[in-house]
């Protein structure tokens, strides 16, 4: 199922070439798309636990695995959205509902981290912190490179999206400390 669902977050955004076949929905829909797999990563985050070692030992492998997941999705959009010229920019609603689904983005990558931090000595005493870094790096550089190239797109919100960004940045700096 995991595999089904990250086919359909690479294709969001597959189906356009220019800004004008782009609209705020796609880009928001993308964008929601990702927090919604970022959160279910956080839920298998919450089955990291010392008392249920057989919990322990299946959760943190498909953690790994939906954080190289994620990776790639967000990879793949954020290649697309680079390649789009931004002629004109969406409408202040279109711009809006844009800036919501990053700020749900940021909330949701906050709360992940939340929950994963104080299991960071746990995993990292098991042999699974090296993985879940590789994992994590190779999804900070795929979250900041969206993340940069979604506010291009909201030029009525980049003071307050590009802090969000920054935040991002410092999450996933932590994070790989931890780790």
């Amino acid at each position: 199922m995991q595999f089904k669902i990250f086919a359909l977050a690479f294709t969001a955004l597959a189906g356009f070439v220019h800004a004008q076949q782009l609209s705020a929905e796609t880009l928001a829909g993308a964008i929601n798309f990702i927090a919604d797999t970022s959160q279910e990563t956080s839920d298998l985050v919450r089955q990291i636990t010392p008392f249920n070692p057989v919990t322990f030992v299946t959760a943190v492998p498909r953690v790994v695995n939906n954080f190289k997941a994620l990776a790639n999705t967000v990879a793949s959009n954020a290649l697309k959205l680079k390649g789009i010229e931004v002629e004109e920019p969406f409408s202040a609603d279109g711009q809006a509902q844009i800036f919501d689904a990053f700020v749900n983005l940021v909330r949701v990558y906050k709360n992940l981290f939340d929950i994963l931090f104080p299991r960071s000595r746990i995993i990292s005493s098991v042999g699974f912190g090296p993985s879940i870094a590789g994992a994590l790096r190779f999804l900070e550089a795929g979250i900041d490179t969206f993340a940069l190239n979604i506010i291009r797109f909201i030029p009525n919100h980049s003071e307050v999206a590009t802090k969000g960004q920054m935040g991002l940045r410092q999450l996933f700096g932590a994070a790989l400390d931890r780790f």
